[in-house]
This record gives structure tokens, C-alpha cells and sequence, in this order.
């Protein structure tokens, strides 16, 4: 980024309804990253307080020379001052939501997908009576709302008022909303998803004073993922918003403004981490055996239970993939899991360590890992135990002694042959459809991420996932399934043969397409043509809401590789613009750009 700001305001306008002060946690973290990323380009930034009354931000900061742009964090809502800055065409960028930003730029968080992530993690725990606590008059609480009420369609629960509360992001609303609205009046609920981590918080103390247990009687989801979620008790599970690569792109996208260019709104994908406020203890750890190189050889069903697998589908493969990007929310989930570490001495064994794992669903999970690293024949190999991050008792006595008995026992799975073939090409292919499989597929992505930066070419990474196919496969039956999945790769291979080396079934009913070298209109031109031609094919599907035939949704991930750290960040961001074309109806294709 070239040097073309000095000084920059980031304005709070205060609200009765909003915490939009210097102590709010999250503004913190914000601010926190919004200086460190100034303070490259020598920019300095200035903070200020107003009422939201006040419009003449421009006039106090713009006008007067004390600033060259604005951001504006905006958790309420204050049109009314936005508009003013738009009116004298200020250059300025929103901290916020981004369903309203046609006339500004807007960053912010998924807001709805992260309120559909809480509540459908809750409902997939067997909860019911799920209460949503927030004030639907915020922007930001109101598209959380929003994914609430979308998981709960999905499940065919209906919405049901009594169990929504309006509670404004202070810790006295939130105790007096569930001892006067819930208890009060004796309304029955087994979890809670609270529009922010304080408002989770105080719940949790106040259940806590109501005699209930969490998550034994109501589990808890906040949003925010805010420095003291961890050490709640028990930790929060919350939806994680990355404030690192937030901050990066609200100076970017404000540098831009002020040089006269026009940019576009952004919104952030987030996650969901899963702790102990909503999820039961695990009473016995979990046991794996990994080789040298961080292949699974060896797992029982309870380990690979956690991460939501059968032990078939995990052995052989790396563990490293299971643990999120370091690019992703960097600064947020700090990953320093190192097997190097354990050989050299440089971490006890003996002492476990918080580690984030990846679960099937998607979902982050915080646990907790010990690592034994011991010699056989020669060549190290790591016994290693994982648990829950808060396990009702010390389990570092099963560490050594049970993997005699642990590796002979039946539901463990021996990696040997995997192992052995992992240089056979046949190992690589997916049988069902002829074309290469993940393995292949993540190989060959980590190697055209590196060509593409050191060329310093456009990368461009395509998701296409078949609409409806669990309700196809359910009623024409697997033969049936099994053919058409041949049929959509072949037709997407021919499309993209002659642009594209590298077409993939990514597992199910998705397939990879990586595109280098190609510019973003012929990237989407393409893709148009495969969705087309699926369409046309005219595959018979009569249980699909969108259509009478099968139809495929693709989320394309295009531009500079050298924003790219890694090929997980790459997945992540094409998935995220996937599920943005299911959310907006399927049977298209949304760009990350």
C-alpha cells in the first residue's frame, strides 16, 4: 500500500441502545488493528466520541484538515449522519452492516450466516426452545436475527415470539430480560443465542444464579468471539469475526476512496467456535497416532467422533488439515501446534495445550492436545490424546501406558496401506467420476498458489456444488446419484478442459475447477457455460424446489495471488461466495472478487 494518508478519524457516534464506547471489547480489537496497520504508512489515527445526533463529522475532521478520511463503527443506527457524509461526497468507509450500504462502502461481518451458523449448531445438539436475545432495531442484531430464524425454517421449528427478547448490549438489560421476560414468567428454553459475547456473558451468571447449569440445562452461543470468551466459565462458544483482515480492508478500501477510485462494500466471512457453554463434556479423551510427518495412522472412534468423521474417512490423512488456516482470522485463533516442537523438546509432553480443530461441519472446535513423541525402529512417531478444553479431570495417566493396548485394539484402523500407496497414481483418482480426487486436488492447489505468485498472475478458484442432492439421491436412489455425479463432472471437465489442468470432485457433490491465468470475465463466462450446461442436460429432478431438473450453484474465488498466504484461505473464501449463491436461491454463481 503506497503512502497517500496522514491521518485518518474513526468516529463512535454513542447510542442509547448501542455500545459503541472505547470500552466495548470489540471496538477495541478494532482499533487495535485498524493502528497497527497505519502505522506501516506512518498514518496516524484519531479517535472520537459523538452523539448520533450529530451530522457534522465531515465539517470537524474533513473541512478542518484535522483528517484526510473517516471510518465510521457503526454498530446502531445512524443513517441520518451517513447520509450527511455522503451528501458532501466525504470519504469514508462503515464499520457495519453491509445490507444497506448502496450509497457508502461498507466492511462487516457476516452477520446473517453467523446467526444461522449459533442457531443450527444448537439445534443440531437436539435443542429446541431456543431463545434470541438482541435488539432487532440494530442493523447488526437484526441480520443475526435473520439467521435465526432461517436455521429454525430449515429444521421446520417455528418462530416463536415468547422466546424472542429485545435486549440492548448492556449487562443490566440483559438480567433484566431473563429474570423478568424467561424465568419471570416461567417461559421454557434449553438454549440461548445472544447477539453478542456480553450479553452472553451476563447470561451465563445470570442462569448460573437461577440454579441452571450450562450447558447441562441451556447451552449458550454468543457472537463476536470477544478476549474474554475463553475465560467465561465455561468457556463461550461464539462466532468469530476477523478483525485482522477487517482492518486490512477498511484502510485499503478508504485509500482507495480518497484517491477518487471507486470501491465496493465487503462482506467478511466467520466462523463458529465451539467451546464448552454449549457443548457436554467428553468424560475420556480421545487418542490418535501420528507419523513423523503428521499423517493420522492410528484413531478411536471417540477421536474421530469429535471431529465428526468415521475412522475410515480420517485415517491417512493429515492433521495439519484439520487445523484452521493461520491465515484465517490471524490474530484472533493463534496456531503454534508443532509435532517439530514435541521431537526437540521444545514443548512437555506431559503439559497439554489449547489447540482450534476443524469439525466436519465446519465449525471450530476448542480443545485440548497432548503430544508423546517416542522412536520405533528408528523413525518417531506421536501418541497423542485430545479432549474437550475443560474436562471435568486430568487425563494425562492414559498418555503412554494405553497405547500398548490402544494400538491393538479393533476400532482402531491401521494406515499402513493407505500409507504404502500414497505414491500410486491409482490413489490419487476418484473412482466414481474417473477425475482426481481431493488428495490430488490439495497437492496440486499448494503448487499453483506458488507458481501464480511468483509469476505474480490472477488465480481463480471455482466451488460447484449440485442443488438438492441429498433430497435426488433420497428418492431415485444411489444408482441414480451415481450417474448424474458422472455426468455433471464430465460435462464441467469439457467445459474448462482446454483452460484448466486441475478439475476435481472435491468430495460428495462438489467439484473444484482452478482456473490460472484467465481474467475474471472469462472466468465467470465459463462458469456461466457449465452451469448452462448441466441445466440443459435436463437430468430429471422433480424434487427440487428450484427446478424441475438438476441444477448446480458455484462460488468463484478470483484475484492477485499474493494476497493468498495459503490454499485454505483460497477454499474458504470460493465456499463462503458458494453458500452466498445457495443462500440467494441456487442455480447461479457468486463472485468473491
Amino acid at each position: 500500500m503506497t503512502r497517500t494518508l496522514k491521518s485518518i478519524a474513526l468516529v463512535c457516534p454513542s447510542h442509547d441502545k448501542a455500545s459503541n464506547t472505547v470500552s466495548d471489547p470489540l471496538l477495541q480489537a478494532l482499533i487495535g488493528q485498524i493502528g497497527d496497520v497505519l502505522s506501516h504508512i506512518q498514518c496516524e489515527l484519531i479517535i472520537a466520541s459523538f452523539p448520533s445526533g450529530r451530522h457534522d463529522w465531515a465539517e470537524i475532521f474533513l473541512e478542518s484538515g484535522r483528517a484526510e478520511g473517516i471510518i465510521v463503527y457503526g454498530h446502531g443506527d445512524f443513517q441520518e449522519s451517513i447520509d450527511a457524509l455522503v451528501e458532501v461526497k466525504a470519504p469514508f468507509v462503515v464499520w457495519g452492516s453491509t445490507a444497506a450500504a448502496s450509497r457508502h462502502c461498507t466492511v462487516g461481518s457476516d452477520n446473517e450466516r453467523g446467526g444461522y451458523f449459533a442457531t443450527r449448531h444448537l439445534l443440531e445438539l437436539g435443542r429446541r426452545k431456543i431463545v434470541f436475545l438482541g435488539d432487532k432495531d440494530l442493523p447488526e442484531f437484526r441480520e443475526r436475527f435473520s439467521g435465526y430464524v432461517k436455521a429454525l425454517n430449515e429444521f421446520k421449528i417455528e418462530v416463536d415470539d415468547a422466546l424472542i427478547v429485545c435486549v440492548h448490549p448492556n449487562s443490566y438489560s440483559t438480567f433484566v430480560a431473563l429474570n423478568h421476560h424467561l424465568t419471570g414468567k416461567n417461559v421454557k428454553f434449553d438454549a440461548v443465542f445472544a447477539s453478542n459475547d456480553n450479553i452472553a456473558i451476563e447470561t451465563i451468571t445470570v442462569l448460573h444464579k437461577q440454579g441452571l447449569h450450562v450447558p447441562a440445562d441451556v447451552s449458550v452461543v454468543g457472537f463476536g468471539n470477544s478476549s474474554v470468551a475463553a475465560y467465561c466459565n465455561p468457556p463461550l462458544t461464539s462466532v468469530v469475526q476477523d478483525i485482522n483482515f477487517a482492518a486490512r480492508e477498511i484502510v485499503a478500501r478508504l485509500t482507495s476512496i480518497v484517491k477518487g477510485e471507486v470501491t465496493r462494500s465487503l462482506r467478511i466471512p466467520v466462523k463458529l467456535l465451539v467451546r464448552s457453554s454449549c457443548t457436554p463434556e467428553i468424560e475420556q479423551p480421545g487418542k490418535l497416532t501420528l507419523s513423523r510427518h503428521g499423517m493420522i495412522e492410528k484413531i478411536d472412534k471417540r477421536a474421530a467422533g469429535m471431529l465428526g468423521y468415521n475412522i475410515s474417512e480420517l485415517v491417512g490423512k493429515d492433521i495439519y488439515y484439520f487445523l484452521p488456516d493461520p491465515e484465517l482470522f490471524e490474530g484472533e485463533l493463534p496456531v503454534d501446534f508443532n509435532l517439530r516442537d514435541y521431537r526437540d523438546g521444545k514443548k512437555d509432553g506431559s503439559t497439554l495445550q489449547s489447540i482450534f480443530i476443524e469439525h466436519k461441519t465446519g465449525n471450530l472446535l476448542a480443545m485440548e492436545i497432548g503430544v508423546t513423541c517416542v522412536k520405533v525402529e528408528g523413525t518417531e512417531i506421536y501418541h497423542c490424546i485430545l479432549q474437550d478444553e475443560v474436562a471435568s479431570e486430568p487425563v494425562l495417566e492414559h498418555k503412554i501406558g494405553d497405547f500398548r493396548v490402544f494400538s491393538d485394539q479393533s476400532a482402531m484402523t491401521d494406515a499402513g496401506a493407505a500409507v504404502k500407496d500414497k505414491d500410486n497414481p491409482a490413489a490419487y483418482i476418484d473412482l466414481l467420476t474417473g477425475l482426481p480426487n481431493r488428495t490430488f486436488l490439495m497437492r496440486r492447489l499448494r503448487r499453483e498458489l506458488l507458481n501464480a505468485k511468483k509469476t505474480q498472475q490472477s488465480l481463480a478458484l471455482a466451488i460447484f456444488n449440485i442443488d438438492y442432492f441429498k433430497a435426488y439421491n433420497d428418492n431415485y436412489g444411489f444408482v441414480a446419484a451415481d450417474k448424474s455425479l458422472n455426468v455433471v463432472g464430465k460435462i464441467i471437465k469439457s467445459v474448462f478442459a482446454q483452460f484448466s489442468h486441475i478439475i476435481a470432485r472435491y468430495g460428495g457433490d462438489e467439484f473444484v475447477v482452478i482456473i490460472p491465468e484467465v481474467d475474471a470475465e472469462r472466468v465467470v463466462e465459463l462458469v456461466e457455460h457449465a452451469l448452462i450446461g448441466v441445466k440443459e442436460r435436463n437430468i430429471r429432478h422433480e424434487y427440487s424446489p428450484s427446478s424441475n431438473c438438476i441444477t448446480l450453484s458455484a462460488g468463484v474465488y478470483y484475484g492477485a495471488s499474493d494476497k493468498l498466504k495459503s490454499v485454505r484461505k483460497l477454499i474458504w473464501l470460493a465456499d463462503n461466495a458458494l453458500f452466498e449463491a445457495k443462500d440467494a436461491g441456487r442455480d447461479r454463481l457468486v463472485l468473491f472478487d
